[in-house]
C-alpha cells in the first residue's frame, strides 16, 4: 500500500508546479520558475516562465500514465511476493526523484541554450 505514496506524490506536484508556473506574478518576486539564470534580465525571465510551464505540462502527462502503468502492473502481479515490498517504494521514490531533477535539468539546459541561440534578447 505505501508503495503507492511516491507514485500519487508525484503526480500531485507536477500539478501544483504547473499551476505556480502557469500563473507567475511578476518578474523578481519569488513565485514562478526562479533561478539564477531565469533571473538575469525580464525578457530572460518571461521566457523560462514560458519553458517551465511547457516541460512541467509535459512532466505531469509523464507521471500520470507512469501512475496508469504502475497501477496495472501492480494489480497483475499483486499476488507474488515481492509486489508489497519495500523494493517497489525505494523504485518508486528513485523514478520520482529521477523525475524532478530531470525537469530541472531539462528547464536549465533549455534555457541556456534559449539565451545563447538569441531567442530570449537580453
Amino acid at each position: 500500500m505505501y508503495s503507492f505514496l511516491p507514485t500519487v506524490f508525484l503526480s500531485v506536484l507536477f500539478l501544483g508546479m504547473y499551476i505556480c508556473f502557469k500563473y507567475p506574478s511578476s518578474y523578481g518576486s519569488g513565485t514562478g520558475y526562479n533561478t539564477i539564470t531565469s533571473r538575469k534580465s525580464k525578457r530572460i525571465w518571461e521566457y523560462a516562465q514560458k519553458l517551465a510551464c511547457d516541460y512541467m505540462r509535459k512532466f505531469l502527462i509523464y507521471s500520470i500514465v507512469y501512475n496508469f502503468v504502475y497501477l496495472i502492473v501492480y494489480f497483475v502481479i499483486k499476488n507474488l511476493e515481492w509486489a508489497s515490498s519495500k523494493i517497489l517504494v525505494i523504485f518508486n521514490c528513485l523514478v520520482f526523484l529521477s523525475m524532478v531533477l530531470g525537469y530541472f535539468v531539462c528547464v536549465e539546459s533549455n534555457l541556456k541554450l534559449g539565451i545563447k541561440q538569441g531567442k530570449c534578447e537580453e
